[in-house]
């Protein structure tokens, strides 16, 4: 497995959300949760957390502070601490593999447990891993979010002395959706039996050699594009299906044609016909090849953070979490009694929800980065001759 080059620290200040907390981590995490453990404390460090007594090699002069007994874990699990100037804290116990098994945990391993193999293999007909830590990058999310909802909750006078994630447990909520669709009772999944042609499936290939994908979330742009390259059309209303659902099915096995017709074109000339008929064209690239773009910046934040101003402040109900005192009128869970507006369409928008941590954050100082919504895949098209 391999991960994305670290990020460089940054300087911390009271300003961002999380100054004046502390962040405890673990002096030497079991080797397979070393990959969440690392997303937990770049996350919390660059909302401004520092770092607390026993925070071993992590410590921000490069030393090993003396650790902390409940964070001196051995075996399948560790411990994570936060806390704040207004609470004890919270440990967050971070476990590879559920209670109570106490089997050594690593990626490739729970990537086969949790099935995520045999959905990445579907186009290939048979198990296939991802190349990337992903499982365990997505619990150092869930773990963060975790952590961020427990300090709030403190904050709102009801403290969480205690959280606990697994890898596993946060793979199968990832897979959620398509657990959903295989073991739905009332109407059966309809994937096409694997493996598929390579040649009949994406990513395509340019005259000159070129890999690149192609996006179209609505009908006509699909159409256009595979006309204007010189598709049959009976082809191209038949793969819009099987493409349309590719992100649920994980698969997307097309009519051959497509991929033929692609071949005969340069990939200059396929950009300048998908900038006229709206489709969204990609090559494939290299790690290398981004980092060296203009834009990269290692040290940059996932974020973008900033405070109300004060006319708009005014206009908002006063935060619940003024008093250290607990709040009777709250359900016991964290974020009870918050409400996350969500503004996303199509596939890509739901997917990426689970990323936001909490309601008043997003309401109130972040503006989220990326393109604006885009509008949701339409009506797969009509049979024409």
């Amino acid at each position: 497995m391999t991960s994305a080059p670290p990020l460089s620290p940054l300087t911390t200040s009271e300003a961002l959300p999380l100054g004046g907390h502390l962040v405890h981590l673990p002096p030497a995490p079991p080797a397979g949760l070393a990959t969440a453990t690392e997303v937990v404390r770049d996350h919390l460090t660059r909302l401004g957390a520092r770092f607390g007594p026993g925070s071993g090699p992590w410590h921000p002069d490069g030393s090993a502070a003396p650790a902390q007994d409940r964070y001196a874990t051995a075996g399948p699990e560790t411990v994570i601490g936060l806390s704040g100037p207004h609470a004890r804290g919270t440990d967050l116990t971070l476990r590879g593999w559920p209670a109570g098994d106490p089997t050594p945990f690593d990626e490739t391993t729970a990537q086969a447990a949790t099935g995520l193999m045999a959905l990445h293999g579907r186009a290939n007909g048979g198990p296939r891993p991802l190349g990337t830590d992903y499982l365990s990058t997505l619990t150092g999310v869930v773990a963060t979010q975790a952590l961020l909802a427990a300090a709030l909750s403190g904050l709102r006078g009801t403290p969480v002395r205690s959280a606990r994630v697994s890898v596993t447990e946060a793979a199968l909520f990832s897979l959620g959706p398509y657990v959903a669709a295989a073991t739905a009772g009332d109407e059966a999944e309809e994937v096409p039996s694997p493996p598929y042609r390579r040649a009949a499936r994406p990513p395509f290939l340019s005259a000159d050699g070129v890999r690149f994908e192609v996006e179209a979330l609505e009908v006509q742009p699909w159409r256009d594009f595979w006309k204007a390259v010189g598709a049959p059309a009976k082809d191209i209303a038949n793969s819009w299906r099987a493409f349309a659902a590719r992100h649920a099915r994980a698969a997307a096995p097309l009519i051959t044609t497509l991929a033929q017709c692609a071949a005969r074109h340069r990939y200059a000339d396929l950009l300048l016909v998908a900038e006229r008929t709206g489709m969204g064209l990609c090559a494939l690239r290299t790690l290398a090849d981004r980092r060296a773009d203009s834009d990269v910046r290692y040290d940059d934040d996932p974020w973008e953070l900033r405070e109300l101003p004060r006319d708009e402040r005014d206009g908002l109900p006063a935060p619940p979490y003024t008093s250290s005192r607990p709040h009777t009128g709250f359900p016991q869970l964290p974020l009870g009694g918050l409400r996350v507006v969500e503004s996303t369409r199509g596939v890509q928008g739901p997917l990426a929800t689970p990323g936001c941590c909490c309601g008043p954050c997003c309401a109130a100082w972040t503006r989220p980065r990326g393109r604006s919504p885009r509008r949701p895949v339409s009506s797969p098209l009509p049979p024409t001759a």
